[in-house]
Formats: structure tokens, sequence, C-alpha cells
């Protein structure tokens, strides 16, 4: 799906702002290495490809829930290199 004249990562500063205690974890066909961080800051709680398994998607589902965030190892990664460049 994609939003008409809105990017993910307004989106979600939309709803961020409207619902501010709302849990968000984009499942999206968007590379994590694109927009991943952005969406992030924007408010979102994890970040998932639609490539993964319905058990990945529970257990991320859960993780946010329960514990905040959900993020890839791999994507962690990445977080950590762009610290490390600012």
């Amino acid at each position: 799906m994609k939003l008409k004249d809105v990017s993910p990562v307004e989106t979600v500063r939309r709803i961020k702002s409207l619902y501010p205690n709302t849990l968000i974890l984009v499942f999206t066909s968007l590379k994590e290495t694109v927009y991943g961080l952005s969406i992030l800051r924007a408010g979102a709680r994890g970040f998932l490809s639609k490539k993964i398994s319905g058990a990945t998607m529970i257990e991320a589902i859960d993780k946010v829930y329960n514990e905040g965030y959900h993020i890839t190892s791999n994507f962690a990664n990445q977080i950590n290199k762009n610290i490390d460049l600012q």
C-alpha cells in the first residue's frame, strides 16, 4: 500500500501526534537501510520486512508490546554504525 502524497515517515509522525500512546510497528516492503532510522525517529517502535515469517511477526508484536521496541540485529548494527559516524 502506498499512501498518496504522504511519506511513511510523515504517516508515523501524524499517527503519533494524534495518538501519542499508540505503539507503531511498521510492516513494509521498504528497505530498513533507507527508511528504518527515520521511521523510528518519527515514533515507530519497530520496522519489519514483508518477507518475515508469521512467527517472527508475532515475536515482534510481543516485543513491542512488552519491551517497547523490536529491531533486527542487522538493523541494530546499522544504527550503531550511524551513531558512530555522527
